[in-house]
């Protein structure tokens, strides 16, 4: 599969277009796995972790699968480390461990519990028991900050504020 092949993508019942970006290499041989990007036609709403047939239009041939691991709209940099090792975690990692690593990722601009369930298709009722056992601090808004990140933050209110003051 080369980088930038429109392919028929099977998600659910339905069949949508898409082109392929693969984010670790140009070519994806047969049997060989990696992570890559679908640039779809039209909006589409999946959960982590929902299971994609991938196809070429014509033949009608099934040439991969995989599974979602972040439904995002944004674009992601190709061969890029701190992509491609979310990527890795986002694979890997069961839930808990998952939501520390974003948490600690996102560093002083936090996550959200929001963000956080999207990613790990988890309730937010869930992610929020989860997040009892780490050392975060939930706000009512449902921003998740490290504890660390929000010392940092609270130690250096003086400094950020003077710096905006003038």
């Amino acid at each position: 599969l080369k980088n930038g092949l429109r392919l028929k993508a099977l998600l659910g019942t339905a069949a949508f277009d898409v082109r392929l970006r693969l984010l670790d290499r140009d070519v994806l041989e047969a049997g060989q796995r990696g992570y890559a990007q679908l640039h779809c036609a039209q909006p589409i709403a999946l959960p982590a972790g929902e299971h994609v047939v991938l196809r070429l239009a014509s033949p009608s041939l099934t040439v991969a699968g995989g599974r979602i691991l972040e439904p995002v709209t944004r674009r992601l940099r190709r061969n890029d480390d701190a992509v491609l090792a979310r990527l890795h975690d986002l694979h890997t990692l069961a839930p808990p461990a998952l939501i520390a690593a974003e948490v600690q990722r996102c560093g002083r601009l936090g996550s959200s519990v929001q963000q956080l369930s999207q990613l790990t298709a988890l309730s937010a009722a869930r992610i929020h028991e989860l997040l009892h056992a780490l050392p975060v601090v939930t706000s009512r808004s449902g921003l998740v900050i490290s504890q660390t990140a929000l010392d940092y933050l609270l130690a250096n209110i003086p400094s950020l504020l003077a710096a905006h003051a003038a």
